[in-house]
């Protein structure tokens, strides 16, 4: 009897650890650019227009702003100075929020000397922050940073923007550049 509760414990051990980590940052960027050419950075009059039909919750002023806050941040860290006016970067956000559900093979022990696997689903919603620096002389996309995990259903402020600055935070960490 003993054995079969260590097996049902290393299965669920090696179940949890093999999950797929539900926190992603990605990067893709252009090559070609020259990004020692960047000096300033404004913010794209696409912000508003790309994030009203989404989740309120995320989609709204207060998001927003912690959102600017964040990644002006970051980029004034890596010496870019913010105007107002056309900077060299145009940075463009994105806020997307997807109902998501997975699906686990549990192992639970049966009667006596068998075993069964129970299926269980989960629902969850996971939201994918998108950030675009964008060349605003060529108006082309240079590079482009993106991170995804799952949000907790009823957080609060500081969660939320503890959660912000963490994700833009690590998406800055693939960029790898500084103003020219």
């Amino acid at each position: 009897m003993k054995i079969t509760h260590v097996i049902s414990m290393l299965l669920l051990t090696l179940m949890f650890n093999c999950a797929p980590d539900l926190a992603k940052v990605h990067v893709d960027y252009d090559k070609e650019a020259n990004f020692s050419q960047y000096r300033t950075f404004s913010w794209s009059e696409e912000i508003e227009e790309n994030n009203k039909d989404n989740n309120p919750l995320l989609n709204n002023s207060l998001v927003k702003k912690r959102i600017r806050a964040a990644i002006k941040s970051e980029l004034e860290g890596r010496g870019y100075v913010f105007t107002p006016e056309k900077g060299d970067l145009e940075v463009n956000f994105h806020v997307v929020v997807e109902e998501k559900t997975e699906v686990r093979n549990v192992p639970s022990q049966g009667y006596r000397y068998w075993m069964r696997d129970d299926v269980r689903s989960y629902n969850y919603k996971e939201g994918t922050l998108i950030i675009d620096l964008i060349d605003q002389e060529q108006n082309q996309l240079v590079w482009q940073g993106y991170s995804s995990g799952v949000l907790k259903d009823k957080p609060n402020p500081e969660e939320v923007e503890n959660k912000l600055r963490e994700s833009i935070s690590l998406i800055f960490q693939e960029y790898k550049h500084r103003a020219g």
